[in-house]
């Protein structure tokens, strides 16, 4: 009987993978979430005994909220959205290219299929630009590398 060391190896990366999902566990009840994570593999050869090794980083952002300035950028659906955001309750589209000083709530909503906070008794409407940035931000911070933020100076003329 031949040995399909192919396969074998691919068995082999599945475990690894269920151990470092037991690490994960154990991580998640010692600490709080990390800002960044070093993964180091050793493997040792069966035969000659050598050890390779190999690491890989990966750094998580930092959360982001709705005062927050900067520039969000992402796919949604098929558009290409940016959101410019000065820190201050003011939200700049623009959407494929082209920038929306007065973004249709309808656009939004039906194209984008982003849901904008209706006014309740004695509260506010939540801004259509802001229910865009929302939507870009929860996704950024749920580590979404689809979506790009950029710390940026912002500065954002109003209409007067």
């Amino acid at each position: 009987m031949t040995i399909d060391y192919g396969a074998r190896f691919e068995k082999a990366k599945e475990e690894v993978v269920q151990q470092c999902l037991v690490l994960f566990k154990r991580l998640r009840r010692f600490t709080t979430f990390p800002s960044k994570f070093t993964i180091t593999i050793q493997a040792q050869s069966g035969e000659a005994g050598e050890v390779s090794s190999t690491e890989a980083s990966i750094v998580i952002p930092g959360l982001i909220g709705y005062t927050t300035t900067g520039r969000l950028s992402g796919k949604i659906r098929d558009h290409q959205v940016s959101v410019i955001n000065d820190g201050e309750g003011h939200f700049r589209v623009a959407i494929d290219g082209k920038e929306y000083p007065r973004l249709p709530r309808k656009l939004v909503e039906e194209d984008l299929g982003i849901q904008v906070q209706r006014k309740r008794a004695g509260g506010s409407s939540e801004t259509i630009g802001r229910a865009v940035w929302r939507h870009l931000k929860d996704r950024y911070n749920l580590l979404d590398r689809t979506v790009s933020y950029f710390d940026e100076f912002v500065s954002i003329e109003r209409a007067r």
